[in-house]
């Protein structure tokens, strides 16, 4: 069960279709999921920054959805993401990148993404803080044989336990 805020104060947002409501209390937010309003696929997120994730990244809600709404979690998959950020909006993408999981970065514009999400879920939280002008490309590579090239020891062990986790 999600511990209740202890003022009280109002930090939840939820996102329907591009448009942010609240903030809502916990109180308030847990009447949203017993009532059916706010669900498994519903996107949400605590505080006025940041972006919206899944409510299945948030384990102590998914606990507190009522039984007949509660969907497993998607499985751990280890994603490819590339990213062409030209908007200058790069600090908020890489906060929102290392909020979804694990992250190794393997290069100037691609990391390795540990998460329990799938490459649509990945995409579409991670494309929330980017502009028009940037691009990003997430592949699955969970299972796909990998392979390197000069990234160097520290980074190649990084992503060999990454895969091995």
């Amino acid at each position: 069960m999600v511990q209740p805020n202890s003022q009280q104060t109002p930090h939840w947002y939820v996102q329907v279709d591009g448009t942010a409501y609240g903030p809502f209390d916990d109180a308030t937010l847990m009447g949203f999921m017993t009532e059916g309003r706010v669900t498994a696929q519903s996107f949400l997120r605590s505080g006025t920054q940041g972006a919206f994730r899944q409510l299945t990244t948030y384990p102590g809600l998914m606990r507190a959805l009522p039984q007949a709404e509660a969907t497993p979690q998607p499985a751990e998959t280890v994603s490819l993401v590339m990213a062409e950020i030209r908007s200058g909006r790069s600090m908020g993408f890489l906060q929102t990148l290392q909020s979804l999981g694990q992250v190794q970065r393997i290069g100037d514009t691609t990391w390795l993404l540990r998460a329990r999400a799938s490459a649509e879920d990945v995409c579409s939280v991670l494309s929330a803080p980017l502009g028009p002008e940037d691009r990003l490309f997430v592949l699955d590579a969970g299972a796909s044989a990998r392979a390197s090239f000069n990234l160097g020891q520290a980074v190649d062990r990084a992503v060999a336990e990454l895969f091995e986790a």
